[in-house]
């Protein structure tokens, strides 16, 4: 939650963006990330889920159920399967209010990348919406879809066509931002 947070930041977001630009969501739209968004979440990740399983693994005992696949439940694997395809998919599939307080569904993730405004900054959950909940950026769905469009209000998806700048713009984007905010401050300064 806090790392998806943290990339929809005005110093981070020309990374992230990346992943939002695409009109259509398609399954492989989730493994649309630049390489320095996957690094930080893979960091992160292995920080946290490494204390995780390392404390849980201790007070259980080191023990591997049957019932798992790589060491995750056949349950959570499944779940993730389809989740993370459905969640990038323009198929509208909604939990219902209740349920999507704690669980994230295809449709609250349709909403995080819509380019309507009232949609800006809602659903950062990943699988749990208890986090968008807890820090007010949950948007709940019903059943009867939402009319959606996808991509950024920037609408520049023209700049996003080739692998070079997938990788290149988003340096070259904050590299600008950086140099803006201080031409500001330089100018704020003089005055």
């Amino acid at each position: 939650y806090w790392t998806h947070r943290a990339f929809h930041s005005r110093w981070l977001w020309e990374f992230h963006k990346v992943h939002h630009v695409a009109p259509v969501l398609v399954p492989l739209t989730a493994s649309r990330v630049h390489v320095v968004e996957k690094l930080a979440d893979s960091l992160l990740t292995l920080v946290l889920l490494g204390a995780y399983s390392g404390t849980f693994w201790y007070l259980c005992g080191v023990e591997i159920s049957r019932y798992t696949l790589f060491g995750v439940t056949y349950l959570v694997f499944i779940f993730n399967c389809l989740a993370a395809n459905l969640r990038h998919t323009h198929i509208w599939l909604s939990f219902g209010p209740r349920l999507e307080h704690l669980l994230n569904s295809p449709a609250q993730h349709q909403i995080h990348h819509s380019d309507a405004p009232h949609h800006f900054h809602k659903n950062f959950g990943t699988n749990l919406s208890i986090w968008d909940w807890m820090f007010g950026t949950l948007y709940t769905t019903t059943h009867t879809p939402e009319p959606l469009s996808f991509g950024t209000a920037e609408r520049d998806a023209h700049r996003y066509q080739s692998l070079y700048s997938l990788i290149v713009l988003p340096f070259i984007d904050t590299a600008r931002k950086a140099l803006h905010s201080i031409e500001g401050r330089s100018l704020r300064r003089r005055a």
